[in-house]
């Protein structure tokens, strides 16, 4: 749901921005036309899947499903890409501030909701497609003696994907906006400068994500491991690694999801969750895998690396962009639309970069974690990292070769574990690849603040 988040970070800087000046864009009624690409999105999402389904009744081609599952990301995507044109261009925030006001958060939900709505509708429409799979793989979950869950309605099905992968993203994103256009309009009673605010306005964000994994709880449903082996699993992996967690959830999804997460920065308020569908369907030491690939993104510190990526890339794109535009005498709300453009594209292009060896580097710390007490990586840790995300491939219905921005693809995850065998353990390549991204990442933010400080104006040289 990165997706998401870029729709806010695009209708809040349009927001602050206040848009294309009359006579600078379209604007006009042209927002409205311009607005039906939505619909078009929509629509052709849903007969690309009933033209997938048709397939695969048809000709059993499982290639059907992956290509409906793809259309329906290209749809996601092609909307971000027309909000960022109406924001842009036809000044879409002051269109729907025109209509509901300017009300905390309201306006910009309602500004981002023709995304949310594209997305809701890629999951109607390629619900009959996972039906499907269910019903074929349920004679052979009777005759393995899996537990099974009674089957989701269609509006369920969709439901739970709104709860466990859109609320999730949605509730903290809105609770951080809500709370910073609170404080800057309170912030004049108090009679303190720009920069307390600034400073109150970067602490509501630490403390919304701090208790980020309490509000999880609530929009997930999920209930404690209890005793039992492979609780005892995960409180050794998290001995092993040090990493200290507050307790050990159950993430109920009807048997629908595989996978695992660890969700809070804080020990005192850090879970690790495994879906019902993992615990039924995963051998143990194959579960064992999952954990140590999870448990090394914390011990290595991936979450706050990714931000600072992705704010070091960010601000410096902004602070090389301004300048440029200021030495060539560019100014205008074309120049300020570029100078966030590019931006924008920097931190998804360095979040994307280093999520993706982030992930190599837990699959290679797992890998490391299951070789015993050997000086090097033994074929027993690589082939059960392997095998786990063969498993969760499959159970999942992904195609292991289709590359995904965060993660890359399951094929090249695997070719990389294997050719670990016989590495030494302290000398994994992908942990100095690492640590030179992570030197790389911290340039940026340098450059970032450098820039910024040189000339604390300059985000905002070229209006």
């Amino acid at each position: 749901m990165e997706l998401v988040i870029a729709s806010f970070v695009i209708v809040s800087l349009g927001g602050a921005w206040g848009g294309v000046p009359e006579g600078e864009g379209a604007g006009g009624g042209w927002v409205w036309v311009s607005a039906l690409g939505w619909v078009v999105a929509a629509g052709a999402t849903w007969a690309w899947c009933v033209r997938a389904g048709v397939r695969l009744d048809r000709r059993g081609d499982v290639r059907a499903a992956w290509s409906a599952e793809r259309a329906c990301a290209w749809a996601r995507a092609a909307a971000v890409g027309l909000l960022a044109w109406n924001v842009v261009a036809l000044g879409w925030v002051g269109v729907v501030r025109g209509v509901v006001g300017d009300l905390v958060v309201v306006d910009e939900v309602v500004a981002v909701m023709p995304v949310l709505l594209v997305v809701v509708m890629g999951w109607w429409a390629v619900e009959p497609i996972d039906r499907r799979f269910r019903e074929a793989a349920m004679v052979r979950m009777l005759d393995e003696g899996t537990p099974m869950h009674a089957p989701p309605t269609r509006w369920g099905y969709v439901w739970r994907r709104v709860r466990m992968e859109m609320l999730a993203v949605l509730v903290p994103v809105v609770v951080v906006m809500g709370l910073g256009e609170v404080l800057s309009r309170a912030w004049p009673w108090t009679g303190l400068g720009a920069g307390w605010l600034s400073a109150a306005q970067v602490a509501g964000v630490v403390v919304v994500l701090a208790v980020s994994p309490a509000m999880l709880r609530l929009v997930w449903s999920t209930s404690r491991l209890t005793a039992g082996p492979v609780r005892g699993v995960l409180e050794r992996v998290c001995a092993a690694s040090g990493v200290r967690v507050r307790d050990f959830l159950v993430w109920r999804t009807g048997g629908t999801v595989h996978n695992a997460a660890v969700v809070g920065v804080l020990p005192g308020l850090r879970y690790i969750l495994v879906t019902d569908g993992l615990l039924e369907r995963m051998p143990e030491e194959e579960l064992e895998a999952v954990a140590m690939h999870e448990v090394a993104h914390v011990r290595h510190r991936h979450l706050a690396w990714l931000v600072a990526s992705v704010v070091g890339s960010m601000g410096t794109a902004g602070v090389a962009g301004s300048w440029a535009a200021w030495a060539l005498g560019a100014s205008g709300a074309w120049a300020e639309a570029g100078v966030v453009g590019a931006g924008l594209l920097a931190g998804v292009g360095m979040m994307g970069a280093v999520s993706r060896r982030f992930e190599w580097q837990a699959d290679a710390s797992a890998a490391s974690g299951l070789s015993g007490d050997g000086a090097a990586v033994t074929a027993r840790g690589s082939l059960v990292m392997i095998a786990a995300l063969e498993r969760v491939s499959a159970l999942s219905g992904l195609d292991p070769a289709r590359f995904t921005w965060r993660h890359g693809s399951i094929r090249e995850r695997q070719a990389r574990l294997r050719a670990m065998v016989g590495v030494a353990r302290g000398s994994v390549p992908i942990d100095a690849e690492v640590a030179r991204w992570k030197r790389a990442s911290a340039a940026l933010v340098v450059i970032a603040a450098v820039g910024v400080a040189l000339d604390p104006t300059v985000l905002g040289a070229v209006g």
